[in-house]
């Protein structure tokens, strides 16, 4: 895990060396344990790196690399979980390897097969730049479910790279002018999904695309990896596909376990991550397992948790953190991720990973269960929503929606509350949800009812942009005779997965120099999960029976059924308490005018929020965009 940066052919009195070491040296906590510069002015081409030692911590593992032919030069972000068995195969090649890196295995095999064919090949996650000297062609690579991040822009004819967008802006030249279309679409669904970033001009590399470019040519940005590829599978039987799944995580888990440093496991009260740590003590007799203990209840799962190890038979640490430490950090944030981004529980997340990194450099997490495997109560929603909207007249569903949006979202929030009253009707964030439901009513197609299912604002917007805009233009035709539910999960496969999740996970775990990997994103384990039945994702009103049934084979059944918490922060406490003066500093007209915000919009939000009004994601959403156009803005 590392931080990468470079240049190919920025000229005029740029000191190419310098630009790309200060752009690696704001990436330090990417990579604490090592630095390294290659730099060639025959070719105009500088790859800067730093460096987190995983696998083989000597100094045969530093980058950047050169292939033992010194045709290919690389600098490279992640892991290659499959080294060994493609050491085997260079090595019986003919090819002789100095160290035991993963990157060297990497370097070989594009030197071998070429740097596509090599891509195909690999079984991680990774943001790559590898540059060919004898064709004087920089390559750019991002994994395909977009564990790693890459960010790059095309500059005085020549082009710039880094893994973060802050490092990126040390470069000269680089845009700073904000792209009004991004931030229309991170109001939309509170983050900028690729290839937009914040600024014009620069761009994120997508999830499963490469980037190709040659001295005084432009750029080609190409898919080598199509998520469109997923759909329409051909479904196992259930007890096959269940068979399958199984044992591809169980070896997905096995090949992230692979260290030359302490691993551990993040642990929660929820399915996914009780199903890696319990396959995890199938593969190692010693699983470190880590969850964070809270002083807040709403958010602390740390004694369900730990439930859940003493079955496992783990060493397990509660890190006991309190939920107000968040409110140190909530002006790291703009920082930290570089561009807007509103998912509160980047907050607790930051903790954990600070505190995971006392015990551990890598930490094996449940993320990507829910888009993978079907987890999202939106996809019941949705499926039983659009079988409903679908069949009603449109202005029925408009005289619906109206009748909802006059129904006070406080006041059903006080009516239908989670912690009483009977059963059917404990509803968390009530008010949330009745806001959804009136949108639901108000959709046209079944495309814009996914769109609108994950949207945070799903009509008006609080900047001038088309009211409409979302994250396709055109869908693709891929998506075309579909279900609704499909539809769902390819959407948050090609953005929600990369864009928010992965994005949230990786920013706050290095901000730290934390290692977290995947295994519910192996590719073979996606490949196996889209086979797979309904009744291995969605049945009887259960979402992740696959995850669910592998777990139960370790936990009880009562415990895994208890509702999950969530991992978000306080923030109605927070806002209306403690932070309520910083959040007044960013949201005084001046300040929204300034950033550009309409006052209309955002002062009456956040006066009805100030009474009691559940708007957390759209306030929050405002406030970190302020707070990051504030920083931007000096």
């Amino acid at each position: 895990m590392c931080g990468i940066a470079g240049l190919l052919g920025v000229t005029g009195d740029t000191d190419r060396a310098a630009v790309v070491g200060g752009m690696c040296s704001v990436q330090t906590h990417r990579g604490p344990d090592d630095d390294g510069l290659w730099h060639d002015d025959a070719s105009h081409c500088t790859l800067g790196h730093r460096r987190l030692s995983i696998i083989d911590l000597s100094p045969t593992g530093s980058q950047p690399m050169v292939s033992a032919d010194e045709r290919w030069v690389v600098s490279f972000n992640g892991e290659i979980y499959d080294h060994r068995s493609l050491r085997s195969e260079l090595e019986a090649g003919g090819h002789r390897f100095r160290g035991t890196s993963d990157t060297e295995v990497l370097v070989e095999a594009i030197a071998a097969w070429g740097f596509e064919p090599a891509l195909s090949r690999l079984n991680g996650m990774f943001a790559i730049g590898a540059f060919d000297r004898r064709e004087r062609k920089l390559h750019l690579a991002r994994d395909p479910l977009g564990e790693k991040p890459l960010y790059w822009v095309d500059i005085d004819g020549g082009i710039a790279f880094a893994s973060e967008l802050g490092a990126l802006r040390r470069c000269p030249g680089v845009p700073n002018n904000i792209d009004q279309r991004s931030i229309a679409l991170y109001f939309r669904l509170g983050y900028i999904p690729a290839p937009f970033t914040a600024l014009t001009g620069v761009r994120k590399l997508a999830a499963g695309h490469r980037l190709e470019v040659r001295l005084g040519e432009p750029p080609a940005v190409t898919p080598y990896w199509d998520a469109t590829a997923l759909l329409g599978r051909q479904r196992l039987p259930e007890e096959e596909s269940f068979a399958e799944i199984e044992r591809l995580l169980t070896d997905s888990v096995r090949l992230r376990l692979d260290a030359d440093v302490p691993v551990g496991v993040f642990l929660s009260s929820g399915v996914d991550s009780t199903c890696i740590a319990a396959l995890a003590t199938q593969v190692t007799d010693r699983v470190r397992t880590f969850t964070v203990g809270f002083d807040e209840p709403s958010v602390d799962e740390s004694d369900h948790a730990a439930e859940i190890a003493r079955h496992l038979g783990t060493e397990h640490h509660t890190l006991s953190v309190s939920a107000d430490a968040g409110l140190d950090l909530v002006d790291l944030i703009a920082p930290t991720y570089g561009e807007p981004f509103a998912d509160p529980s980047a907050l607790p997340t930051m903790l954990l990973s600070s505190a995971a990194r006392e015990h551990v450099t890598v930490c094996l997490s449940g993320d990507g269960g829910d888009e993978v495997f079907g987890g999202y109560n939106r996809y019941l929603l949705g499926s039983a929503a659009w079988d409903r909207v679908g069949r009603m007249p449109a202005p029925l569903r408009r005289a619906g929606a109206a009748a909802v949006e006059r129904i006070d979202p406080a006041w059903a929030d006080r009516l239908l509350r989670p912690d009483r009253g009977p059963r059917a009707l404990r509803i968390r964030n009530a008010g949330d949800k009745l806001e959804r439901l009136a949108t639901l009513l108000r959709t046209k197609d079944e495309l814009d009812l996914a769109q609108r299912l994950v949207a945070v604002w799903p009509d008006r917007l609080p900047v001038e942009a088309d009211p409409h805009a979302t994250v396709f233009d055109h869908p693709p035709a891929a998506l075309a005779g579909h279900d609704v539910v499909e539809e769902l999960m390819y959407l948050d496969t090609v953005t929600t997965l990369p864009d928010q999740m992965l994005t949230k996970v990786d920013r706050a775990s290095m901000r730290s120099s934390l290692e977290v990997r995947v295994p519910l994103l192996d590719p073979r384990v996606v490949a196996a999960a889209w086979r797979a039945p309904d009744s291995q994702r969605l049945s009887d009103g259960q979402t992740k029976r696959a995850l669910r049934r592998i777990a139960a084979a370790h936990v009880p059944r009562e415990v895994l059924d208890r509702p999950k918490i969530g991992f978000d922060p306080p923030l109605g406490r927070w806002l209306r308490g403690p932070l309520r003066p910083w959040a007044e500093d960013l949201l005084a007209p001046a300040a929204i005018e300034r950033h550009g915000l309409d006052v209309d919009v955002v002062r009456p939000l956040w006066n009805r929020y100030l009474i009691g009004r559940p708007s957390d994601y759209r306030v929050w959403s405002v406030l970190m965009y302020q707070a990051w156009a504030e920083q931007a803005a000096t």
